[in-house]
C-alpha cells in the first residue's frame, strides 16, 4: 500500500512530458512544412493564409508550453532536470516563433520577388524540424542511443548548411539587388530564417546535456 502510495506521488506525471514535446515537435514541423511550402510554390498560396494558418500553430505550441510548465509546477520527480525541460521546450517554441515571424514579414512586407534560394532555407529549417523529431521521439531512453545521437549530429549540421546558404544569398542580394527597399525586405526575411536554424542547433546543445547527464 505504502509503495503504491508513494509511487502516486512520485511517478505519476513525470511520463506526462513525453507526449507534451511530441505534440509540440509535431505542431513545430508542420509550421516548417507550411513555410517550405509556401516559398516552394509561391503562386500557388496566399501569403494571408500562410501567415493564418502558421500563426494558429503558433498558439498551439503555446498552449503545450504552458502545459509543460504547468506539469512541472504540479510534479515532485521529472525525468530530468526542470533547467534541461524548461530549456527544450523554450528552444523548439522559439523555432515556431521565428517561423511565425517570417511569414508575417512575408505578409506585411509585400516583397517583389524572393530569391530562388530562399527555399534551400526553408528546406533547412523543415530538415532540421525532422531531426528534431527523430531525437524527441526517443526522448525517454537516451542512454547509448545512436538514432538520437545521430540526429543531434545531424542538426549541428542542419545550422553549418544553413549558415553557408544565408551568406551566399545576402552575396546574391547585395550583387544584384539594385532595388533598396527590396534589398531591405528581403533582408530581414532571410534574417528570421536563419534564426531559425540557429534555434535548431541550439536544441542540439540542449539533448547534448541530457546524453551526457543520461551516460
Amino acid at each position: 500500500m505504502a509503495k503504491t502510495f508513494l509511487g502516486k506521488i512520485l511517478g505519476t506525471k513525470q511520463d506526462n512530458f513525453f507526449p507534451m514535446f511530441n505534440s509540440m515537435i509535431a505542431i513545430v514541423w508542420e509550421s516548417a512544412d507550411k513555410l517550405n511550402e509556401f516559398l516552394s510554390n509561391p503562386a500557388e498560396i496566399e501569403p494571408k493564409d500562410l501567415y493564418n494558418q502558421v500563426k494558429s500553430l503558433e498558439h498551439q505550441a503555446d498552449d503545450i508550453v504552458h502545459q509543460v510548465y504547468d506539469t512541472m509546477g504540479a510534479t515532485f520527480v521529472t525525468p530530468f532536470d526542470r533547467e534541461d525541460i524548461a530549456k527544450l521546450i523554450s528552444k523548439m517554441d522559439d523555432i515556431i516563433d521565428l517561423i511565425t515571424a517570417t511569414s508575417q514579414k512575408i505578409l506585411l512586407y509585400k516583397p517583389t520577388r524572393l530569391p530562388a534560394r530562399i527555399k534551400d532555407l526553408s528546406r533547412l529549417i523543415l530538415e532540421g524540424c525532422e531531426e528534431i523529431r527523430t531525437a524527441v521521439a526517443d526522448l525517454n531512453k537516451l542512454k547509448k542511443n545512436k538514432k538520437v545521437l545521430k540526429a543531434v549530429v545531424m542538426m549541428g549540421e542542419v545550422e553549418k548548411r544553413a549558415d553557408d546558404v544565408f551568406h551566399e544569398l545576402l552575396s546574391d542580394l547585395f550583387d544584384h539587388e539594385t532595388n533598396a527597399m527590396e534589398l531591405i525586405k528581403t533582408k530581414k526575411i532571410v534574417e528570421t530564417m536563419e534564426m531559425a536554424t540557429d534555434r535548431v542547433e541550439d536544441v542540439a546543445d540542449v539533448f547534448r546535456t541530457l546524453i551526457l547527464k543520461s551516460s
